[in-house]
């Protein structure tokens, strides 16, 4: 599956003026392997390149433990630890991409404030 996209928005009246923002795909599989929030982190925003569209990335299921589709084992001391390690980092990846979506927004509505009154 895809692990993270780019969305960009043209912004002003002139060629290449755009804002992006890197999308991770928050499932299962990306959470907690850290595909996605290293994907984000990483993907680069080309200014000059035509965006046709954010695509959606298609849905990833968990790996298998006992016939019982988990990333998160408790049967042991070691692996509930583990477990929770995985948790904690998936709820980070999880708040920085919503700080990220916040701050697009942010720039977002200056933008649209900005022109309201041009």
């Amino acid at each position: 599956s895809q692990a993270s996209w780019t969305l960009r928005v043209h912004v002003g009246a002139n060629q290449d003026e755009a804002i992006a923002v890197n999308i991770y795909a928050a499932n299962v599989a990306n959470l907690f392997s850290g595909e996605g929030a290293q994907a984000a982190q990483t993907a680069p925003v080309q200014e000059g390149a035509q965006q046709e569209g954010a695509q959606q990335p298609a849905p990833a299921t968990a790996p298998s433990q006992g016939g019982v589709n988990s990333p998160v084992n408790v049967t042991t001391t070691v692996d509930a630890n583990t477990s929770l390690a995985k948790i904690e980092n998936a709820i980070r990846m999880i708040s920085d991409q919503r700080a990220n979506l916040g701050a697009f927004q942010n720039r977002l509505e200056s933008i649209k404030d900005s022109t309201e009154y041009a």
